[in-house]
């Protein structure tokens, strides 16, 4: 079950202004009229920002990392939202990520642009450049370009997790 709700055009254009602050690209975004805020009652905590029945934006509460933004997987693939910083992993690491491990430093295979420890990133499948989960990094770019091991990216969202499963139901993806 979901409560949902639409934003008035003031409050469509503090959200695109705030999530560009926040390094989103936001061009994309100022085109949308329609804008529905979706917190389902199985996601405690989670809230979507689903742009002309898009989901786009999620918003969750970590206990380490406080209220989190990121870009849905869907707004991703729909190119609706884009994101800078990007990894590319390999078809095994790939296959545990989307069912919720994080991102390990030896199923990294390439790097798209540089971050800082603590940063959104998102994670594609490097054979099919599908982006399959989102998470923190905890490690910068460079750390993980000379690392030989270790955990480098917290994952948050990811293909197959309830917030996707939800959003499959609901709106026929």
């Amino acid at each position: 079950m979901a409560q949902r709700h639409l934003l008035s055009r003031k409050d469509i254009r503090r959200l695109i202004r705030s999530l560009g602050e926040k390094g989103y690209d936001i061009t994309r975004l100022k085109q949308y009229e329609r804008v529905e805020v979706v917190r389902y009652r199985e996601l405690r905590g989670v809230t979507i920002y689903v742009f002309e029945n898009i989901p786009t934006i999620i918003t969750l509460e970590d206990k380490r990392y406080g209220l989190i933004t990121l870009p849905c997987l869907i707004g991703l693939l729909k190119g609706v939202i884009s994101w800078k910083k990007k990894v590319f992993v390999d078809r095994g690491g790939a296959i545990r990520i989307v069912n919720g491990a994080d991102v390990m430093v030896p199923g990294i295979k390439a790097i798209e642009g540089e971050f800082d420890k603590n940063e959104i990133v998102v994670v594609y499948d490097l054979e099919s450049k599908i982006p399959i989960a989102v998470g923190i990094s905890l490690m910068s770019s460079k750390e993980i370009l000379t690392s030989k091991k270790g955990r480098a990216i917290k994952n948050f969202h990811y293909a197959n997790d309830k917030i996707m499963k939800l959003l499959a139901y609901s709106y026929g993806l």
